[in-house]
């Protein structure tokens, strides 16, 4: 019986295998080395799945493919009674342990775990925040601040109008899925805010209220209550360089600039701008599978204000203003394109997310008057 290898001793994986390769592939990838992993699902043969598990890694795969009820809930039981001979709730050394595993993972390059594609995983980064201070090491810390700056300073960030993108889909948080969940706004803001607070780094703080802002500009209903997203397409606007009307909607188009449209609108601080943002007229995007941004541009950060300002010979103050200026101006012609579609639905729980995570900012924030009035619950 496969069952009877379950010794209650390594880890265990279970996740729903429903045919996507990709999500096997990752969920295989974040998998301790040693991990035993039960496969649930109907839409995935079992031939498929092994090739999906790497060279070189030693699995024990168990497989209950079908919705078999009967024997995934033995399985299970069998799991918890194994656990529960055990010595109770884990200790440090559970902490240890997945600390320790993130670690491994951890891109030294880009920041995030494993490969493409990257989410955010806010509930992780928290995580790793709290380690750092159990334990008072830096590694913990330096992790997580170093993945909230890359993905604040890449693609996966709304630069134009605040606010982050669902996820990357490469490894450097260039090129983003666009559709903008409440969720993760509210579980980053919570993130930017403790990582602000335990690296005393203002540049996190002002992300989150760059969130914030966002949020409760283009997300917040009459009533009060929050939206639950925004999708990732809209019809692309109509443009001196893309005279014709587009039928059908383009994964980003809200949200893409080509340069010809940035020069007419921003004039001489078009430079700088497309220096800052990394724009280029050929299109800066890193995957473009559906070709759908040839000659477009995804901004990014690229660009350090003290090196634009030595190359343009300007202050680093007065960079500052022409970009902010600029950012007004391209988030006023943005507004006048067809907007993606809202889910307006008003989830209690994502709701309460976001409320825990604005009073948080606000306790942290609370000189500043970030918030203002779009955080008024009253």
């Amino acid at each position: 019986d496969a069952w009877r290898r379950i010794d209650g001793q390594r880890p265990l994986v279970i996740f729903e295998a429903v045919g996507v390769p990709g999500m096997i592939e990752q969920a295989m990838r974040m998998a301790p080395k040693d991990a035993r992993i039960l496969v649930v699902g109907a839409c995935m043969q079992e031939d498929r799945i092994h090739p999906m598990l790497g060279i070189g890694r030693e699995l024990s795969i168990q497989f209950v493919l079908g919705y078999q009820p009967d024997e995934f809930a033995r399985a299970l039981r069998a799991i918890a009674e194994g656990q529960a001979a055990g010595d109770g709730v884990p200790g440090g050394e559970a902490l240890d342990r997945t600390r320790q595993q993130f670690e491994r993972m951890f891109d030294r390059r880009w920041g995030g775990f494993g490969g493409q594609p990257k989410f955010p995983r806010p509930s992780e980064l928290l995580f790793l925040l709290r380690e750092a201070v159990r334990t008072g090491q830096d590694e913990p810390r330096d992790m997580a601040v170093k993945t909230l700056r890359a993905m604040a300073l890449g693609g996966m960030r709304d630069h134009i109008g605040g606010g982050f993108h669902r996820y990357s889909v490469d490894g450097q948080w260039r090129v983003p899925h666009f559709e903008k969940m409440l969720y993760d706004q509210a579980q980053l803001v919570l993130a930017y805010v403790e990582a602000a607070q335990l690296a005393a780094d203002p540049f996190l703080l002002q992300v989150a209220e760059d969130t914030l802002q966002y949020v409760a500009r283009d997300l917040r209903s009459p009533e009060g209550g929050f939206y639950s997203a925004e999708d990732a397409d809209s019809l692309p606007a109509v443009t001196a360089t893309a005279p014709a009307a587009v039928a059908r909607k383009v994964e980003g188009a809200f949200y893409v600039f080509g340069t010809d449209e940035v020069r007419r609108v921003l004039g001489d601080a078009a430079p700088a701008f497309e220096q800052r943002y990394g724009l280029r007229p050929e299109g800066n995007a890193l995957a473009d599978p559906h070709g759908e941004f040839t000659a477009l541009n995804i901004p990014y950060t690229a660009a350090s204000i003290s090196d634009i300002a030595q190359a343009t010979g300007q202050t680093p103050a007065q960079v500052g203003e022409q970009l902010l200026d600029a950012r007004r101006r391209l988030f006023d012609v943005r507004a006048q394109r067809p907007r993606p579609e809202r889910d307006d639905k008003i989830l209690t729980a994502w709701n309460g997310l976001m409320l825990g995570a604005a009073a948080r900012a606000a306790r942290v924030m609370a000189a500043s008057g970030a918030l203002g009035a779009g955080f008024d619950v009253r």
